[in-house]
């Protein structure tokens, strides 16, 4: 059943990737938006379970390293990588379980979309990698990119990981971005 549930994911996201470059194919050729973004964000990501402590909120240091390209101004994929600068313990709630984390690293492959300028909601597939267990995850999350210059913008972000079987996490930050698409020529 979970298998089922992720590659109906996947083929939704590839629906919405094939349907954006349609758009771009169809837009007037002279006047393409499609280009390349990269950003860097240092974020805090917040573990709101039990833990081999009891009930707290433990809160884990990340560092987050994005790819995206933008087929359009509407639509774009990314590759987000981030990695939590933590050891932690976890308990399973329902066998409890103690899962050891040591340093995780999440990839997810995400579609992005641009509802109104500059704000940015994503959704995607991913795995989080760890050297004990390996865990499918599911996430959702937003930003919002405030340019200060025509290359360069700031971006808060928050984005919620659900992990198969697993704990889930919120994940609070700010990014630093730049975007690879041609300077406006002034005449």
């Amino acid at each position: 059943m979970k298998l089922q549930l992720y590659l109906l994911i996947i083929l939704v996201m590839l629906t919405f990737t094939s349907t954006a470059q349609n758009e771009v194919k169809n837009r007037d050729s002279h006047k393409s938006e499609s280009h390349f973004r990269v950003s860097m964000a240092v974020a805090h990501t917040l573990l709101p379970e039990r833990t081999t402590k009891g009930t707290q909120n433990l809160v884990l240091p990340t560092f987050a390293f994005d790819i995206e390209y933008w087929l359009n101004h509407k639509w774009g994929i990314g590759l987000h990588n981030d990695l939590e600068l933590l050891n932690f313990e976890v308990v399973e709630s329902h066998d409890e379980v103690t899962i050891e984390r040591e340093f995780p690293v999440l990839i997810t492959l995400d579609v992005l979309w641009k509802p109104i300028k500059n704000f940015v909601v994503f959704t995607s597939p991913g795995i989080e990698l760890e050297p004990n267990t390996n865990y499918f995850v599911f996430r959702m999350g937003c930003e919002y990119e405030f340019p200060f210059s025509e290359k360069w913008d700031l971006a808060p972000l928050v984005f919620y990981d659900m992990r198969d079987g697993a704990y889930n996490t919120i994940t609070f930050g700010l990014g630093v971005g730049y975007n690879f698409k041609k300077s406006k020529q002034h005449h």
